[in-house]
C-alpha cells in the first residue's frame, strides 16, 4: 500500500511540475497537422519538420554560461543577455551533464518528457517583444507536435539535457549580437 501511495504521489507530483512549467512558460499550441507516424504508433520524428522549413532564416548556436550572463554564439556574432542566477545554474549544470542528487526542475521536465515518451525537437529563440527574447520548444508525443512559448533561457536548459541544437533568428542574431568575425 505504501509503495503504491508513494508512486502514485510521485506522478501527482510529476504531473504538477510539468503542468506549472507549462502555465509559466506560456501558451501551449498543438499544430493542425498530425506528425507522420511510424510502425509503432509513435511519431515519425526523422520525417518531421516541425514548421522548420525556414532554417536559412535561423542560425546554430552554442549556449555558454558567465555568471548570469547566456551567451549564444555562432560562427561570427554572440548573443549575450542576462538571466537569472537558478536559471544560469541550471544551463550550467545541464552543460556540464551534472544531475545533483535531488534534481532540478529542467531535469525534471527532461525526466518526465523521457517517461512519456515525449521527444524535444527543437529550440529556437524567435522573437523580440518589448525588449525581452521570446522562444519557442518544439515537442513531439504520439502523432502531435507541440509548440510551447516559452522564456529562451529555459528552451536553452531543456535544449542542454536533451541534446537537441539552440537556434537563434538571425535577424535577431546579427541585429542585438556583437560581430566576433569584424
Amino acid at each position: 500500500m505504501k509503495t503504491r501511495l508513494s508512486t502514485e504521489i510521485k506522478i501527482i507530483f510529476a504531473l504538477v511540475i510539468v503542468l506549472a512549467f507549462v502555465a509559466g512558460a506560456a501558451l501551449v499550441r498543438i499544430t493542425a497537422e498530425a506528425a507522420p507516424v511510424n510502425e509503432r504508433g509513435n511519431a515519425d520524428v526523422s520525417a518531421v519538420d516541425v514548421d522548420f522549413s525556414d532554417k536559412a532564416s535561423y542560425t546554430l548556436v552554442t549556449p555558454q554560461i558567465d555568471g548570469t550572463l547566456l551567451s549564444l554564439s555562432s560562427d561570427c556574432y554572440a548573443l549575450s543577455f542576462g538571466i537569472t542566477e537558478d536559471q544560469a545554474y541550471s544551463i550550467y549544470r545541464g552543460l556540464g551533464g551534472i544531475v545533483e542528487s535531488r534534481p532540478l526542475t529542467h531535469d525534471t521536465i527532461k525526466d518526465v518528457f523521457d517517461d512519456y515518451d515525449i521527444v524535444v525537437k527543437s529550440a529556437r529563440i524567435d522573437g523580440k517583444r518589448d525588449e525581452i527574447y521570446t522562444a519557442r520548444l518544439f515537442l513531439i508525443q504520439g502523432t502531435r507536435v507541440l509548440d510551447i512559448d516559452l522564456r529562451p533561457s529555459d528552451a536553452t536548459a531543456i535544449a542542454v539535457r536533451t541534446h537537441i541544437p539552440v537556434y537563434v533568428r538571425t535577424s535577431i542574431l546579427e541585429a542585438d549580437g556583437t560581430n566576433t568575425c569584424a
